[in-house]
């Protein structure tokens, strides 16, 4: 399988178990980075697209938490 394939599988695969969610709009630059070297290395270790996906929505999920938390610590 090439890398191409396997990241549109993750992307669909995110899309179908997770759906939309307000959490994965507009990601930053920092996220997107972090996202694509995630998914290299996951490709890399022959990881399964599950996991990859999992892994990727755990850290945007945790990621958000903590800037709305900095955010409200802020005001």
């Amino acid at each position: 399988m090439l890398i191409s394939d396997y990241l549109n599988r993750v992307a669909s695969y995110i899309e179908y178990e997770y759906g939309p969610d307000s959490d994965f709009e507009e990601l930053s630059s920092d996220e997107k980075y972090a996202i694509r070297e995630m998914l290299h290395a996951h490709f890399d270790l022959g990881s399964s697209i599950n996991n990859a996906a999992s892994d990727i929505i755990h850290y945007i999920r945790s990621n958000r938490e903590w800037m709305r938390k900095i955010q409200n610590e802020k005001n």
